[in-house]
């Protein structure tokens, strides 16, 4: 299970991929730790987390995909394959499908691959269900095409990006940024992406199964690839930050310090996620946990060089999302989603809230007025 997409907000679309890899199986369910976790996570289902495994491919400048199968060796063999087609010359729609009809896995059948290709001046968006007749096997998409577990969960979460948008438009408290040059449309770009990412990983630290992806075998952190108008490149030096905060009647407890700190980057093609987890000690001490995430390039042998040079590696972050979750009276939850881009990354900063709530009735005034209070408390990276 997992969940891949295409998506478009903004004008520019883009990729996304969890990371998560699980089997079949409990295996004694032993706790996995994962980038996107402050505590270990064991799986309370029929599943066992096997590991992290990146299922957006970048096969060259102009042609990306991500993948989902239920048997990894099949898609290492189908991507490889596509990627050996795109050295030779001879990347077409009708190669590829005959390199996956030619794969000898009865598996080749669960697959689903979603692209984006340029060709022709524009961007071309669509899937590959191996499972569909021939003729009917490549489908192009206008805007949205999602796959996996966490489908429905991802459309929810881009139509509240979506719901938030037209609702700050409507509020002339909150600035609007046209994006009338190439530099805010690459700053709002930001700002979406880290959104999104922010959204995603609030989503498992909700209480109870309905309402945590982990649950529904997908997540465990994500990447973002996107056609830049050359390239296409992934969403790199971004930072989630996760705050827990209790609301008692008209009192809000805030944290000094956020839980979970994770940092995104990219470096030898390798996928890199610091994730700081801070501990807070009955006596009111502060220590904290730093694991560093390198994962390969999907079907990659690996890294051969000096390994130290990821721990070493800690480039400037340039987006921040703070996700707020706020537990109401010690019992019912609520996520806030507070966003800005750093002045030194883009022309200006903003300061924009989601309130995550899902089936009960919240004061949105008091969630914004924590949320304000709470953005002039956090640090600015």
């Amino acid at each position: 299970m997992t969940l891949i997409a295409a998506f478009e907000f903004h004008g520019q679309s883009a990729l996304i991929g969890d990371l998560l890899l699980t089997q079949d199986g409990k295996w004694g369910n032993p706790p996995a730790t994962l980038p996107s976790r402050v505590d270990n996570f064991r799986p309370q289902h029929n599943f066992t987390v096997a590991g992290l495994e990146r299922k957006i491919v970048l096969i060259n400048d102009h042609f990306a995909l991500a993948w989902a199968c239920n048997d990894v060796r099949t898609a290492h063999q189908v991507i490889a394959k596509i990627k050996e087609l795109d050295r030779n010359g001879t990347l077409t729609w009708d190669s590829i499908s005959d390199a996956i009809d030619s794969n000898e896995n009865s598996d080749k059948d669960r697959l689903t691959l979603i692209f984006q290709r340029f060709v022709d001046g524009k961007l071309v968006t669509g899937n590959y269900e191996a499972y569909s007749p021939p003729a009917e096997r490549f489908k192009t998409f206008a805007n949205v095409v999602v796959a996996g577990s966490g489908t429905n969960h991802f459309i929810n979460l881009l139509g509240m990006l979506e719901a938030s948008e037209a609702a700050e438009f409507e509020n002339s408290s909150v600035p609007q940024y046209t994006p009338s040059t190439e530099e805010v449309k690459r700053a709002n770009w930001e700002a979406m992406c880290t959104r999104m990412l922010g959204l995603m990983t609030m989503s498992e630290h909700r209480q109870g199964d309905s309402a945590m992806s982990l649950a529904k075998r997908y997540g465990g952190g994500y990447e973002i690839a996107y056609f830049d108008g050359e390239k296409f490149r992934h969403f790199s030096d971004y930072s989630i930050q996760l705050w827990d905060a209790q609301v008692d009647g008209a009192n809000v407890y805030g944290p000094q310090f956020p839980t979970l700190i994770t940092s995104t980057h990219y470096l030898f093609d390798h996928l890199i996620i610091k994730a700081t987890k801070l501990l807070f000690g009955e006596d009111g001490q502060v220590s904290s946990n730093q694991i560093n995430f390198v994962i390969a390039p999907f079907g990659s042998p690996g890294f051969s060089g000096d390994w130290d040079v990821f721990d070493r590696y800690s480039p400037s972050v340039l987006a921040v999302a703070h996700v707020i979750v706020v537990r109401l009276n010690g019992t019912t939850e609520n996520c806030i989603l507070t966003e800005w881009v750093p002045a030194g990354a883009s022309p200006r900063s903003s300061e924009r809230l989601i309130d995550g709530k899902m089936g009960f009735s919240v004061d949105r005034s008091l969630l914004r007025e924590f949320a304000t209070a709470m953005l002039k408390l956090l640090p600015p990276c």
